[in-house]
């Protein structure tokens, strides 16, 4: 997965790796990081076990998205971190929407 970063000056060091493990894991296991976050309250032991399966950054809150080709298939996954998780995934959408892709968040 290629890893593509635009950042705000003076945002934390780290912001952007705790965006990629959250885009990550939608990639990783085909889900919405909503349904992540969701699976993680309700089962952590398996997200823990996944973590250590993938050998990746997996980071289950809900803020990262799906991002579908006009065939439905998985093109990548985005991710926008600085605000509530509601206005990251409202503007992540709009601006996949924007340049013709299809994004949704896993219910």
């Amino acid at each position: 997965m290629r890893l593509e970063v635009a950042q705000q000056i003076g945002i934390g060091l780290k912001r952007t790796r705790i965006a990629d493990g959250e885009a990550h894991g939608a990639v990783a296991m085909g889900l919405g990081s909503r349904m992540l976050a969701r699976m993680a309250r309700n089962h952590p032991h398996f997200i823990t076990a996944v973590r250590q399966a993938i050998g990746a950054a997996l980071i289950p809150v809900s803020a990262a998205l799906r991002v579908s080709g006009q065939g439905g298939e998985l093109l990548r996954a985005v991710n926008i971190s600085g605000d509530s998780f509601k206005t990251d995934e409202v503007t992540a959408t709009a601006g996949s929407e924007a340049a013709c892709c299809r994004a949704a968040p896993s219910a």
